[in-house]
């Protein structure tokens, strides 16, 4: 017996996706600056749709002059593992699909969970500043 499309997702953002994303902006902080806000808020703007969000990120990872592209280059391989989540999910619940159930985009919800997780733990892990806003 399988879950419900909705609580499997919850447990999957709880089990997989939180320590996916988290794991990443971590091993990312170690060596490198963590994104600026502007960089995290315009993730989040592209968060609901898992079409936008993967343009976003693709077009941010061609800027090669950019000081953020090899953080979007990164986060590239990051959200193929999200895809792999969301295609094994879709897998899962093919039945209640061809029984016309109507159901969340599945990419679309998991990339905004990973997005979602991903950047609260980069606003945790951004260093206090004085005064100023990294903008």
């Amino acid at each position: 017996m399988s879950l419900p499309l909705e609580a499997e997702i919850r447990v999957v953002s709880d089990l997989e996706l939180y320590p996916l994303a988290t794991e990443f902006i971590r091993r990312w902080a170690e060596d490198n600056e963590i994104p600026r806000r502007a960089q995290l808020n315009g993730l989040l703007g592209y968060a609901d749709d898992w079409k936008d969000l993967n343009k976003f990120v693709d077009h941010q990872s061609r800027k090669e002059t950019a000081s953020y592209a090899p953080f979007y280059k990164a986060l590239k391989r990051e959200l193929s593992k999200v895809d792999q989540v969301g295609k094994r999910l879709a897998d899962c619940h093919k039945e209640a699909r061809a029984g016309g159930i109507d159901q969340p985009p599945i990419l679309s919800t998991l990339g905004r969970l990973f997005i979602l997780h991903l950047t609260s733990e980069a606003f945790f892990l951004e260093p206090p500043t004085r005064g100023r806003s990294r903008q």
